[in-house]
Parts: C-alpha cells; structure tokens; sequence
C-alpha cells in the first residue's frame, strides 16, 4: 500500500540509500535468521547492509521495515514482528514490488475507465431514447394536424360540390365585347324613349335596366310581367366592372371620359330624379330593387376611380 504524500522510491535518505533499495533488501533477505543477526543483510540484488549499530539504536533497514508495517497496518498499531505472521522478512504477507504496484493501478484504472465509458453509454443511451421519444411525438402531432387540414379541405369541397349541383349548370363566361355593345345599345334605345312625351309615364320595370355585366343573351328590353328577383345579385368586383367600362378604351382621354359618363349614370341622386316617376309606375317592389342595386354599383364605381 501506499501512503499519502509518501516520498518517493528514489529520494535518498540519510544514509545515502533509497527507499527502492532498501525495500529490495527487506523483500530480499529470507527469513531473517543468522545473517541478520551477524549484522550483515544479502539481497538478490547483491546489496549489503550493515546492520552492526549501537544498542538501543534503529538502523535504516530497521526503521524503513516499521514504517513499511505501520503502512501496511493502515495506521492501528500493528505491534513487532510477530503481528505479520512470521511468513517473510517481516513476518507477514509479503508487499507488492514495483511491477505489481503498477499492473495493479493499471488495472483500477482500466476498470474506472470501463465504468467511466458505461455510464456515458447509458447516459447517450438514454438521450437518445428521450430524443426519439420527442421526435416521433412531434411527428405524430404533425401527421394529426395534417389529416385534419386534408379533411377539413375535402369537407369544404364536398360542399361546394353540393352546392354547383344544387344552383344547376353554370353560365358561360362573358363576353366583355359582346356584353359592352348589348350594354351602350340598351342605354341608347332608354335614353332615347325617355326623351318622347309618353315616356314620363311608361313604367320602367327592374329588368329594363340595361345593367353592366350582365349576359347579352339573357339581356331583354321587353320584361313583360316578370317579377323583380327576391333577392339582389351581390355587387360586382372591382376589376370586373372597371374592365367592363374600359373594354376598348382608346386612351387616358377615353377611359376619363367613360369613367364621367358611368358617374353621372349610376349616380342614385341623378339616376333617382331621372326615373322615379317611371319606376314608381312599375311597383313599389321594381323601384325598391332597382334604387338599392344602382346604390351598390355606385359605391364599387367609386372604389374603381379610387383605384386608378
């Protein structure tokens, strides 16, 4: 065993002789009969000692050999000689040299080592774990939030599925051109019929509007006895009807001049004073209808001049 703070093998001692020299003589002696007695100790090494001293005096070897049992002891008093057993120099179990010293710490360190790369195994081990563990929960909760974004997509489309079977076949897309000319050509036959004698009091139903955007087929100057819609047609986009008034514009001049034409038309003020006497021989319903429909156009007229 050895000590702590313990000097070193090699450091000489007083009598010039080493620690590692001195143990080698101790190991090295036999059983310590005769020739320690004569006062001469003979190792394996060679190495002589003189141990002719006065009496009541401790030699080197002597003393190295207590301190080496005291050491041994752990420090609880292990008494002479006799306490080691008599089996070596000492009497005891004999001390491990230099070579099994160091196979011996070699070896603790090995199995600390060993410990030492367990335990960071089992630590990676278990991070590792931990970090699957997180990762396939966030993968689960992604593919949960991705099924219900596909479901909630299929059941959106489901409704408007239901609902085009519902309003029956679409109509064809307009014809701006086609559309603009039935538009100026109604105005023009309206305008024109306003101006006679009888037009004051000729009644002018919801459907002989010439309203923009509307199909040119579907369009009619003859409404007969047609009622009102119950319900008003939602109000058009902004691009829609500024690409309806401006279809074929020839220029900034023009749009400028079609863009006042549109204002002073679908003013509800002007429009109101202008054709609410023929409105109002109509029924109250066409006049309704008609009054909240020219108010709406107005107000998407404004956002298209808003807009450029």
């Amino acid at each position: 065993m050895q000590a702590v703070d313990a000097p070193s093998v090699d450091l000489p001692g007083a009598g010039g002789d080493t620690l590692r020299d001195l143990m080698t003589q101790a190991l090295g002696g036999g059983s310590g009969g005769a020739g320690e007695r004569a006062g001469v100790t003979t190792g394996p090494t060679g190495v002589r000692a003189n141990a002719h001293q006065p009496d009541g005096q401790e030699d080197d070897e002597a003393v190295w050999r207590r301190r080496l049992r005291e050491e041994y002891s752990d420090g609880e008093g292990g008494g002479g000689d006799s306490d080691w057993g008599g089996g070596d120099a000492f009497g005891g179990p004999a001390v491990e040299d230099d070579d099994a010293w160091a196979n011996r710490l070699w070896k603790e360190m090995q199995q600390r080592r060993r410990a030492a790369a367990a335990a960071s195994t089992a630590s990676f081990t278990a991070n590792l774990r931990e970090e699957s563990a997180r990762r396939a929960a966030e993968a689960e909760e992604r593919s949960r939030r991705i099924l219900q974004e596909e479901q909630a997509k299929d059941a959106a489309w489901r409704q408007r599925t239901v609902l085009a079977i519902e309003a029956g076949p679409a109509e064809p897309p307009l014809d701006l051109v086609a559309a603009r000319a039935t538009y100026d050509m109604r105005w023009e036959q309206l305008e024109a019929a306003t101006s006679t004698s009888v037009a004051p009091r000729a009644p002018l139903q919801y459907w002989d509007i010439p309203w923009p955007l509307e199909n040119p087929h579907g369009a009619s100057s003859s409404s007969g006895k047609r009622p009102p819609p119950a319900h008003a047609p939602p109000p058009p986009r902004v691009d829609a009807l500024r690409d309806f008034f401006l279809v074929g514009a020839a220029g900034p001049g023009d749009i400028k001049k079609r863009l006042r034409v549109e204002l002073l038309r679908w003013h509800p003020d002007k429009f109101g004073a202008r054709f609410r006497a023929r409105l109002e021989a109509a029924g109250h319903e066409h006049r309704s209808c008609a009054l909240a429909r020219v108010t709406e156009l107005a107000k998407v007229l404004t956002q298209v001049l808003s807009t450029g």
